[in-house]
């Protein structure tokens, strides 16, 4: 299912949901500090061929821990090994794009409650990829929690952002369009599948006794 977006501003100072949405963003990139190479290639001071060359080298790293990941998560048989598939390389290397943290605020949202939480890419409403991907959380006033941009709010608000803040990291001039839809993964992705799934109780308790550090402390 599709998520056609609305630009119609929501009040999110004072909504409990964001607020609590945006402390699993803080603690996410507090517990698993990572370097984003597509986060880096947005700052105007990237030009230089020694920025060209640094990037290269973060990139590659990225494409060989995602390997690692996805190695790990075939052979994984349990859902501690899963997990361990997972976030290990993350929080080993401490490199990461918004595939990476998606991942971890996926995990933690539901280590903290939130069990309708899932992987979704944006898209334009042709389908074009922008490359990005968050948690989604469904709901009447859907929202968005994104470590990689550091900010979590409702999808309206969110677009509104990646919009104006973010410009310089999508594609708008290219697909000739600024509308983002939230696009539900294909099943075909093992690792998003996993993720999307809802937790079991057993499972909820595995996740949070193996990495309590994704647990907000109340």
């Amino acid at each position: 299912m599709d998520i056609n977006i609305n630009t119609k501003n929501h009040f999110t100072a004072r909504n409990p949901s964001i607020r609590f949405a945006d402390q699993i963003v803080r603690n996410v990139n507090s517990q698993y500090p990572t370097i984003s190479c597509t986060f880096i290639e947005g700052f105007k001071c990237i030009q230089n061929r020694k920025s060209a060359r640094l990037l290269v080298r973060l990139s590659n790293l990225i494409n060989s821990i995602r390997h690692v990941q996805t190695t790990a998560f075939k052979n994984a048989g349990t859902f501690e090994e899963k997990l361990y598939a997972l976030i290990n390389p993350i929080k080993r290397f401490r490199i990461g794009n918004c595939s990476e943290l998606t991942e971890l605020t996926t995990l933690s949202a539901k280590a903290n409650g939130i069990e309708n939480a899932q992987m979704r890419r944006l898209v334009t409403p042709k389908g074009d990829f922008y490359d990005h991907v968050v948690t989604y959380i469904d709901g009447e006033k859907p929202y968005i929690i994104d470590a990689w941009a550091g900010f979590a709010d409702f999808v309206p608000n969110a677009v509104k952002r990646y919009q104006k803040d973010f410009q310089r990291h999508f594609n708008f001039k290219l697909f000739e369009t600024e509308d983002i839809i939230f696009q539900e993964v294909p099943k075909n992705f093992n690792i998003t599948e996993f993720l999307n799934k809802k937790f079991t109780n057993e499972e909820l308790k595995t996740l949070k006794t193996n990495y309590p550090e994704l647990v907000i402390k109340k």
